[in-house]
C-alpha cells in the first residue's frame, strides 16, 4: 500500500495506523518513528498490508485537537481470497465526545 498524505493544516500532523503490522518507520508517531509532517510538506506511508481486519487511524501529532476535529477513521482490509473468509458487510462505529467552548475554534483538552 502506498499513502500519499499532503498537510494542507497550519501546524504539523501524521497518521498513526492503529493495528497494522508495518514497518517501525511507517507508524506515524511524530517524534518518535518519523518527523512531523510539516505544513504543505508530503509524506508517503509505504507498506506491505499482511493481515485482514478493521483498523483505525488518527493524527500523532497534536492529537487532542486534530482528532477532536475529526482527523480519524476506519481501515478496513478484506482477504484478497473471499473463499477463505467471505465478507458480508463490515459495521464500525466511533463515538468521540468533545466539548468546544463557544467562541473558540479547538476543543478543551479536560
Amino acid at each position: 500500500m502506498r499513502m500519499l498524505v499532503t498537510n494542507n493544516l497550519p501546524e504539523g500532523t501524521s497518521i498513526h495506523w492503529h493495528g497494522a503490522i508495518l514497518p517501525n518507520g511507517m507508524d506515524g508517531v511524530s517524534g518518535l518513528t518519523q518527523p512531523k509532517i510539516a505544513p504543505g510538506e508530503t509524506f508517503a506511508y509505504e507498506f506491505t498490508l499482511k493481515q485482514t481486519g478493521t483498523l483505525m487511524y488518527h493524527p500523532h501529532f497534536d492529537e487532542m485537537v486534530q482528532i477532536a476535529l475529526g482527523m480519524q477513521g476506519f481501515f478496513i482490509i478484506h482477504p484478497r481470497d473471499a473463499s477463505i473468509r467471505r465478507v458480508d458487510r463490515d459495521f464500525a462505529i466511533m463515538l468521540n465526545e468533545w466539548f468546544i467552548k463557544p467562541g473558540t475554534a479547538t476543543p478543551d483538552r479536560r
